[in-house]
């Protein structure tokens, strides 16, 4: 059972209200629900472009996970 508080709790700060209701949070819950099923982890990463702007992080959770693999 996924704590939808918590998962709201990750939602962008920056996106327009109606858009993290309607969009953002019920991907968030979506996303946990899936990652919890299958034994992974939910990687949240801010920003519009996150690959773009946060570089780093999105490499190092790849390497992680292709190195499992």
């Amino acid at each position: 059972m996924i704590d939808v508080g918590s998962a709201r709790s990750v939602r962008t700060k920056t996106a327009h209200r109606p858009y993290r209701q309607l969009a953002g949070e019920p991907l968030t819950i979506a996303a946990q629900v899936l990652a919890d099923r299958i034994g992974g982890e939910l990687l949240t990463v801010p920003g519009f472009y996150p690959h773009v702007q946060e570089p780093e992080t999105v490499n190092h959770a790849l390497q992680n996970l292709w190195s499992r693999a």
